[in-house]
């Protein structure tokens, strides 16, 4: 979501609306915005969100870490999903400051009962990693390429899936320090 559709003072009372009329639980709604949005929400905005969260709808913050983070926002705004830009997920495995990064916002949103899905996962590694780590969510190459939906619709059910990570031990040893 962009600013100026938060800014719309009907805008949660719209998709409040849509959810009814199609029987959708809000639950099931994920309400995406990017850090910056996140963070600079104001007024009418910053109302918006709380809204859709108070009513169910899940917000999800895009993009965090690559602008001006505050911890404290993620303490007062409704965010129930605080997603690990891939910029630090693509060298986090060599480049040990990323994996430091990687390694405090998890922790930290894990702390605060925040689900945390990690963007950018390109290798089995990665994504050991990222479990290793206590990520609730991967999402990138590794697992698939964007599709148009025609290509989706064929092959989705058909799909064999990457060999998924665990938690167990046989991974840990994958993870770089």
């Amino acid at each position: 979501m962009s600013v100026r559709q938060l800014d719309n003072p009907d805008f949660s009372r719209h998709v409040l609306d849509l959810l009814q009329q199609f029987q959708l639980a809000p639950e099931n709604l994920i309400v995406e915005v990017t850090e910056r949005v996140f963070i600079s929400a104001a007024g009418s905005a910053n109302d918006t969100l709380h809204q859709l969260h108070r009513a169910g709808v899940k917000i999800a913050i895009d993009d965090f870490g690559t602008g001006y983070s505050s911890l404290t926002a993620l303490r007062w705004m409704p965010a129930d999903i605080v997603k690990v830009d891939r910029s630090f997920t693509a060298n986090m495995l060599s480049e040990p400051d990323d994996y430091a990064i990687v390694a405090a916002v998890v922790e930290v949103a894990r702390a605060l009962g925040r689900t945390v899905v990690a963007e950018g996962v390109e290798t089995l590694e990665q994504a050991n990693s990222l479990v290793a780590l206590g990520c609730t969510l991967l999402q990138g190459y590794y697992f698939g390429r964007p599709q148009a939906p025609e290509e989706f619709a064929r092959t989705a059910f058909n799909a064999v899936p990457p060999r998924a990570p665990s938690r167990s031990s046989e991974f840990e040893d994958r993870i770089v320090p």
